[in-house]
């Protein structure tokens, strides 16, 4: 289930961040997904955890992975 999405920046190009909730077998996983285009080419970026807690605390780390990105 999409909980949310908003518009962001990436790589220089908008880009579109989604947080979402779901299950694997029974166990609940909670998602942000981070999508860009560049060119010809779709990227999505993904954090996946097990709990909406980690999920958080884990995004600080996630967005300072995406900020090293460079996609030529």
């Amino acid at each position: 289930q999409i909980q949310r999405k908003q518009e962001n920046e990436l790589i220089n190009r908008k880009s579109l961040r989604t947080y979402a909730i779901g299950e694997i077998d029974g166990v609940p996983i909670f998602l942000i997904i981070e999508t860009v285009r560049k060119d010809s080419c779709l990227y999505d970026f993904a954090l996946i955890s097990n709990s909406e807690k980690t999920r958080s605390k884990d995004e600080d780390r996630f967005n300072e992975f995406l900020r090293g990105l460079n996609v030529p």
